[in-house]
């Protein structure tokens, strides 16, 4: 169909080069899922938007080129379905013209009288951002995954659409100044929505999704560039496996939730060993569907909190596990529908109070909310909107030293990623700071804090099909104390 020209209440240019939109599939007759691209393009193997048969209308957050004739294909695999295609901004190059040329100089005038000193100002830092292509082969680097090793250095999974593979580029100091990347998995197409962190034995370790066999895999390096590793398939019961979250449990084995979108259901995987060979498998969650785009981390009492999208309820949701395996679980509801479509993308961490913060999307406001729990199952919460002057989403929280949190989003109006800087708690007021201006960058975002307790990200460059990541650095501040 055509995108360019007047499409409802909006005229979409006829230099658009690609659109962001809502999509939403509507009343599917069977399990399917639907491929976007641009029509004078070959369609790529990847979906866009997973549904089954007879369930709620489910949303996904879509970015899509334009042909050249300003077109977008579209693909459902099977059954009938109707698609509702919300555009919210396009995109479109941007144009610079030539500098003008200097003025003169005009004469100095006489120096005046020294006035009184004035008060001594606030002390504020500067901020210095390092950015860094990582990897340019092909169509890489989309649905990405930080985490930073034990000696500062970022390790980031991401997604390669041109061979359907996982990758993993490993930094060899703090800034990725110089990586190394590695084709993890190439067995059919895999590698996304992966989730990646640091083993108790100091090695990367990621969880993803086998859409070749519907499964859930673990990868487990065996060198700290991941040039070896250990593949093993978590989870093989029915179309399983979407959108991982990984962490590592007390025990140091990893902990896995994810989503079954063949039963609607939230669910998890506790490892019995570093590369995941065994493991408990626990339905935590099946009241209506459930389990969308969770997050994962341990709470204090050694036992893990999960934040999920309730698609019946169109509301952010909480599972406090009461074991380490998460065969027993409080499940709360926690912004249950302020406006549709609220709590998708979410993200977690442990405030200094002991009890989680958690990030998440309103895809209907297109806001970067925030829930500070007030006990530990967060069946209590302060809510906060962090973000709304801009079409924003897919929030990454880290906390700072200071105990305040730091969101990373990417700001699909402006098209680059934002970091937040939460001046208090609750978040109820924020410092934003645009990481990236080279293009049309940050989609895919995700966050992790340097060793030197600075902020990296990692996202895909959307104008020339890159990874890319950028250490958030700043001067004049005393140590640690990002936030204060």
């Amino acid at each position: 169909f055509t995108v360019w020209g007047t499409n409802g209440n909006c005229t979409i240019p006829s230099t658009a080069t690609g659109i962001s939109a809502n999509v939403t599939a509507v009343a599917p007759t069977a399990s399917s899922y639907l491929t976007l691209w641009p029509s004078n393009a070959t369609r790529p193997t990847a979906s866009n938007l997973n549904f089954t048969a007879s369930t709620p209308a489910v949303p996904n957050a879509v970015t899509v080129g334009l042909s050249t004739t300003g077109q977008v294909s579209s693909y459902n695999l099977a059954g009938n379905v109707h698609v509702i295609i919300d555009i919210v901004g396009y995109y479109d190059p941007a144009t610079t013209g030539p500098a003008g040329p200097s003025g003169t100089n005009g004469t100095n005038g006489a120096t005046g009288a020294t006035g009184a000193t004035g008060a001594s100002g606030a002390q504020y830092g500067r901020y210095i951002t390092t950015s860094y292509t990582l990897d340019s082969t092909g169509n890489v680097g989309r649905e990405t995954s930080i985490a930073v090793d034990g000696n500062g250095n970022p390790v980031i999974a991401a997604y390669d659409v041109t061979n359907n593979n996982l990758k993993v580029t490993a930094c060899s100091t703090p800034t990725c100044s110089a990586s190394t990347t590695t084709t993890v998995d190439s067995t059919g197409t895999v590698g996304t929505y992966s989730s990646a962190t640091i083993g108790s034995d100091g090695l990367p370790v990621i969880a993803y999704y086998d859409q070749t066999n519907t499964n859930l895999k673990v990868a487990k390096c065996t060198t700290s560039t991941c040039s070896s590793s250990t593949v093993t398939t978590v989870d093989s019961t029915g179309i399983v496996g979407q959108f991982p979250a990984i962490t590592i449990g007390t025990d140091g084995f990893p902990f896995i939730a994810y989503y079954d979108p063949g039963n609607l259901d939230l669910k998890t995987a506790k490892c019995s060993d570093l590369a995941c060979t065994a493991s408990t498998l626990t339905t935590v969650d099946s009241t209506g569907s459930v389990g969308y785009s969770p997050a994962v981390t341990i709470g204090t009492d050694g036992f893990p909190f999960i934040a999920y999208y309730d698609i019946t309820n169109t509301g952010l949701k909480a599972a406090k596990c009461g074991n380490a395996s998460c065969t027993t679980s409080t499940l709360s509801p926690v912004d249950p529908s302020v406006s549709t479509y609220t709590g998708s993308n979410a993200s977690v961490v442990i405030g200094t109070s002991g009890f989680p913060i958690i990030a998440y999307e309103d895809l209907t406001a297109s806001d970067i909310e925030l829930a500070t729990c007030s006990n530990a199952s967060c069946s209590t919460s302060s809510l906060t909107t962090v973000s709304s002057t801009n079409a924003v989403e897919l929030p990454d929280i880290v906390l700072s030293p200071a105990g305040l949190p730091i969101i990373a989003f990417y700001d699909g109006t402006a098209t680059n990623p934002v970091i937040a800087y939460c001046l208090t708690v609750t978040c109820s007021s924020t410092t934003e700071l645009t990481a990236d201006t080279a293009g049309t960058t940050g989609d895919y975002i995700s966050a992790a804090l340097s060793n030197d307790a600075s902020p990296v990200i990692a996202y895909f460059d959307t104008t020339n099909f890159d990874l890319r990541v950028t250490k958030i650095s700043r001067t004049g501040w005393v140590t640690n104390d990002w936030g204060n």
